[in-house]
């Protein structure tokens, strides 16, 4: 994004997403989306994930990958996974497809040294 933003504008929208992780990692509302069993919870790793990539830091990186390592992954694949609990009701099972899609982009983006946004 540097490629088109003003520095000043690149600074800001660091600074921006800066806020964003610690909401993500901190605030209430953050945790509340992480410990869901939907899909939001694993769109907020890939949100977290995203971000420290742009940013470039390795110990928020390090918390996504331990999150998806040893919460996520197990969560989503294991015999509790929304997948195989009939007590869900059926559009919350469907979730599974997309929550497939979701866990994939996160190891892509997870197992990454650097993504390119030179956009």
């Amino acid at each position: 994004m540097e490629n088109f933003l003003r520095e000043d504008e690149v600074r800001k929208l660091r600074d921006w997403f800066r806020e964003y992780t610690g909401f993500l990692l901190d605030h209430e509302n953050g945790i509340s989306v992480r410990e869901r069993l939907d899909v939001y919870g694993n769109a907020w790793l890939l949100q977290l994930a995203a971000a420290a990539d742009y940013l470039d830091n390795p110990e928020i990186k390090e918390i996504a990958r331990t999150y998806y390592r040893e919460v996520l992954l197990p969560r989503l694949t294991g015999p509790n996974s929304p997948l195989y609990r009939e007590d869900l009701n059926r559009s919350f099972r469907n979730d599974i497809f997309l929550n497939a899609d979701l866990l994939a982009v996160n190891a892509h983006v997870l197992g990454k040294t650097k993504m390119n946004y030179g956009i």
